[in-house]
């Protein structure tokens, strides 16, 4: 016959109270075996309400159609119809909830099948009941690791998304964005990282940094909160510095780093943004190169600007070392003009009078 009994333990049923109310769901085939189990229960400091059922399909329906009503299922392992095993992995495909698995004395094999399946612990049952003394606290400790483990997941679906974004973030930065430990190894390493360096995450990630950045991470490290010693510089936190990096094949190249410490449970790490400055580099020394030309060029242009001594009659110019040339010659040398040579009107009909007989000269 198939049956269901409820228990109390005694008054103290208030779920307000530092200790709330524990709703057991107790299934047990025999009676003279479920008598002493609810007893010790009523008897001891925890505050319980106990559901028996005897038969593992009657316990079934009754928690699946409101999981909400139990906070522990306490099995036999031997059932009608049902070993206890079956009833837990029918439960688990379905609903979470912690679960205790009791066994005679002599199956314990079935009760570590049990454990390997996931149910929460088991409890040996003897024939002078000395198992009931520690019920109590087994039943206690079972929810207080149900409920962390439930937290932590809980707590681990709520970051999901906070990580996610910041992933994301981390993967389009243009910037190279890596992370290291108390021993230098890189433990975080972002896309722009593996297009700056040519190394993937992969190849990158457990290695020494100084495999990318040489001299600045490998000496004294981690000394305290406020600077990176390294052989050259002092880098401060929160400052950007310009340093040398090596690609992947060994390529040297310019880079600006800046970094900041950070702790947790694990240790202590650093995380370093940098950027490659090789294509600003270039800029800036093609632009250092025009400079150059227009400071030269306006230099020569200076010196035309200056007194200029020419003779009144050939009007050759003196330069600086006392010698003559002519004009066209002294401002070829000291300027960027070029000349072309030809007559002009006058100096064409005085030379070459025949070409222009008989023209009108007015």
């Amino acid at each position: 016959m198939q049956k269901e009994i409820n228990y109390s333990s005694g008054d103290n049923m208030n779920s307000n109270q530092p200790n709330p109310l524990v709703r057991i769901l107790y299934i047990e085939g025999k009676k003279q075996e479920a008598e002493p189990f609810i007893v010790c229960l009523k008897n001891s400091s925890l505050k319980c309400e106990i559901s028996w059922f005897d038969t593992a399909e009657l316990a079934l329906d009754k928690i699946l159609s409101n999981s909400e009503e139990f906070d522990i299922v306490v099995c036999d392992y031997l059932l009608p119809g049902m070993t206890g095993l079956e009833l837990f992995e029918k439960l688990s495909s379905t609903i979470s909830i912690p679960f205790i698995i009791l066994t005679g004395a002599g199956i314990e094999s079935f009760a570590i099948k049990a454990l390997k399946s996931g149910v929460d612990d088991y409890l040996v049952k003897d024939t002078m009941n000395t198992y009931l003394k520690m019920l109590p606290n087994v039943i206690s400790q079972v929810i207080k690791n149900f409920n962390v483990r439930i937290n932590h997941v809980r707590s681990e679906k709520e970051l999901f998304p906070t990580e996610q974004r910041l992933n994301s973030i981390i993967n389009t930065d243009s910037d190279a964005m890596i992370s290291i430990d108390s021993n230098n190894k890189i433990v975080m390493w972002n896309r722009a990282a593996e297009d700056i360096f040519g190394y993937s995450a992969e190849d990158s990630i457990g290695k020494d940094v100084s495999l990318i950045i040489p001299n600045i991470f490998s000496q004294v490290l981690f000394t305290d909160g406020e600077q990176l010693k390294g052989k050259d510089k002092i880098i401060m936190q929160g400052k950007t510095i310009e340093i040398e990096g090596i690609r992947n094949g060994g390529n040297r190249f310019p880079l600006e780093l800046s970094w900041a410490k950070w702790n947790t449970e694990e240790g202590e790490f650093i995380t370093a943004i940098i950027r490659d400055t090789t294509a600003r580099k270039e800029s800036e020394s093609e632009r250092d190169e025009l400079i150059d030309e227009l400071q030269d060029a306006i230099s020569n242009i200076k010196v035309l600007k200056g007194l200029i001594p020419i003779c009144s009659n050939c009007k050759k110019i003196r330069d600086d070392e006392g010698c003559y040339h002519q004009i066209e010659e002294y401002i070829v040398k000291y300027s960027e003009a070029q000349f072309s040579h030809g007559f002009c009107q006058e100096c064409a009909e005085n030379l070459y009078p025949e070409l222009f007989d008989g023209e009108d000269k007015d």
